[in-house]
C-alpha cells in the first residue's frame, strides 16, 4: 500500500516554542502506519531529536544564525527547492509554521493551485507580532509583506490551528478570517516526563539568597508577546496576601 505523506515547513528547528510543538507532532505522527512523515526547513539546524522515521529536508545552506536580511535573500533559491521537493514527494497535506515559509506558500499558490491540503499553525498574537515598525524593512515585512501573506493564505488553507482563544479573536477582528476555519488546540504537555527528586546543591553565594524564600520561576524569551506585564501585575498582588515571596524571570 502507497504511503500517504505529510511535511511541516518551518524556518528551522534550532529552539522555539513553535519548532518544537513541530517535532513533537512529527516524531507522535512517524509511528503511524502508512505515513510519511517530512520535516522541510529553510535553514539547517537541529536542536530537538526526530525518529529516524522521519525524512528532513533544508532548502538552504544558510543556519539560523544568519541575518534575517541574508534570509531573504535566499528566498528565491529557497523557493525553487522546496518546488522540487514538492513535485517528487507529492504531499497530501503540508502544515506551515510560522511567517517566512508561509511566504513561500504564498508565492506558490500565485502561479498555482495548491496540490495538497494546507494547515496553516500560527503560534503568536499576529497583530502584536506584525507591530514592531521601527525600521524601514519591518515597517515594509510587518505592515505589508507578513499582513499579505497571512490574509491571503487565510482564504486558500484547509484549517487554521491556533494556541490561544486571544489569537484566534485576533485573527478574527484584525485580518478578516473566517471563525469556521480557526481551531484552538493548546499547546501540548507531555506527561509521559517522569518525576525528578530535587537535587540538592550549594549554589552560588551570588544566587543562593534568591532562594531563602518562597519563589515564583518564569523562564521563556523576553518578548512582549510573552505577557510579562500580566504577570508582574498578579505577583503584586500576590504579595498582598504572601509578603515573604520572590518572583524570579528568565530568559533572553
Amino acid at each position: 500500500m502507497t504511503s500517504k505523506k505529510i511535511a511541516f515547513l518551518l524556518p528551522s528547528l534550532w529552539g522555539g516554542g513553535a519548532e518544537k510543538v513541530a517535532s513533537k507532532l512529527a516524531n507522535k505522527l512517524s509511528k503511524i502506519d502508512n505515513l510519511s512523515v517530512d520535516i522541510i526547513c529553510l535553514e539547517g539546524g537541529i536542536k530537538y531529536d526526530l525518529s529516524e522515521k522521519i525524512n528532513y529536508y533544508t532548502l538552504s545552506h544558510l543556519n539560523y544564525t544568519d541575518s534575517i536580511y541574508k534570509k531573504f535573500l535566499f528566498f528565491p533559491f529557497q523557493f525553487s527547492k522546496l518546488l522540487k521537493i514538492i513535485k517528487k514527494r507529492n504531499y497530501r497535506t503540508v502544515i506551515n509554521f510560522l511567517n517566512r515559509p508561509l511566504s513561500l506558500i504564498f508565492v506558490y499558490s500565485l502561479f498555482s493551485l495548491l496540490p495538497f491540503k494546507l494547515i496553516i499553525s500560527h503560534r503568536n498574537y499576529m497583530s502584536k507580532e506584525l507591530s514592531d515598525r521601527s525600521t524601514f524593512f519591518n515597517f515594509i515585512l510587518n505592515g505589508f509583506i507578513y499582513r499579505k501573506v497571512i490574509k491571503s493564505t487565510s482564504k486558500i488553507a484547509n484549517n487554521i490551528i491556533v494556541n490561544s482563544e486571544s489569537s484566534k479573536l485576533d485573527l478574527i477582528e484584525n485580518f478578516n478570517i473566517q471563525k469556521e476555519k480557526i481551531e484552538c488546540i493548546y499547546n501540548p504537555f507531555d506527561n509521559s516526563i517522569p518525576s525528578i527528586g530535587v537535587e540538592h546543591k550549594k549554589l552560588n553565594s551570588k544566587f543562593g539568597s534568591i532562594f531563602d524564600k518562597k519563589i515564583i520561576v518564569t523562564m521563556g524569551s523576553l518578548k512582549n508577546q510573552k505577557g510579562h506585564e500580566h504577570l508582574l501585575r498578579a505577583f503584586s498582588k500576590s504579595k498582598e496576601l504572601y509578603r515573604n515571596s520572590r518572583l524570579l524571570i528568565l530568559g533572553e
